[in-house]
């Protein structure tokens, strides 16, 4: 098979460091997942980071593997694909992607210091996946210490109560 999706050819075509070209190849995998011919692309880097609207698209869909395909792909980016973050966090809790979710949270947290408050929000309930994101926020510390702030100094009191609910599962008494 010549075919972009068959595995011997990936070794080949990931070695090509060109964003386009792995732009491609991501899009290409996460439209191809639901007709069975998804094989998941060996670190797919940085260089990959154009492909994120469509990797979040995929995450926010209907169609399993492709879900769990596009999750894939942003761990093998790492915190390239911090911006993939919201769309990771509301896949969190959903026992069918639980596992590949949180592999995710832990490589691509570093560079998602911008949805720090939304990674805040998610501290209450799950243990396993609030350890995880707490990592997350430890990499990104200075916009969650920020964000923190901003919960606990709102004026609107379920924001208040959100930011006590993070502080507590950080350990943070207020």
């Amino acid at each position: 098979d010549r075919s972009i999706h068959h595995p011997r050819h990936w070794n080949t075509m990931m070695k090509n460091t060109d964003g386009d070209r792995k732009r491609g190849q991501a899009s290409s995998e996460i439209r191809g997942a639901g007709k069975g011919v998804y094989n998941p692309a060996p670190r797919l880097g940085p260089a990959a980071t154009s492909a994120l609207p469509e990797l979040i698209a995929a995450i926010d869909g209907k169609d399993a593997e492709q879900v769990r395909a596009a999750i894939v792909a942003c761990t093998e980016i790492g915190p390239a694909a911090g911006d993939a973050m919201p769309a990771l966090l509301r896949r969190m809790a959903q026992p069918p992607f639980t596992e590949v979710v949180h592999k995710a949270i832990e490589k691509v947290g570093p560079g998602a210091a911008v949805h720090a408050g939304a990674m805040l929000d998610t501290l209450t309930g799950n243990e396993d996946a609030g350890s995880r994101v707490v990592w997350a926020l430890g990499e990104v510390r200075e916009a969650a210490g920020r964000a923190l702030d901003e919960r606990l100094a709102a004026a609107d009191p379920e924001v208040r109560r959100r930011g006590v609910r993070a502080a507590a599962a950080l350990g943070i008494f207020v």
